[in-house]
């Protein structure tokens, strides 16, 4: 399992290291990047997915209200509309 992050969905490393150590707990061997975004935080999730050779994305949903949506969200859309790999979301 790879994990990929940005530095706007990170607010610390030891959130990234709880995660790795509950995986290893259940043999989960993984990895973990944080990939430096544009202005479309999806589009960088997705294409490193995609250099990466994933057969899968999982993901959270989750949304922004209004402008806030418009200026900072839309990762999970993105996500949805662009990808040719199938994507699992939770919320």
């Amino acid at each position: 399992m790879h994990i990929v992050s940005s530095i706007e969905y990170t607010k610390n490393n030891e959130t990234i290291e709880n995660l790795l150590s509950y995986l290893k707990l259940h043999q989960i061997e993984a990895s973990y990047e944080i990939v430096k975004t544009t202005r479309i935080p999806g589009q960088a999730l997705l294409n490193s997915a995609l250099d990466g050779n994933f057969d899968m994305i999982v993901a959270g949903a989750y949304g922004h209200k209004g402008l806030k949506e418009l200026m900072f969200g839309g990762a999970t859309r993105y996500l949805l509309e662009n990808s040719s790999i199938p994507v699992f979301m939770s919320h």
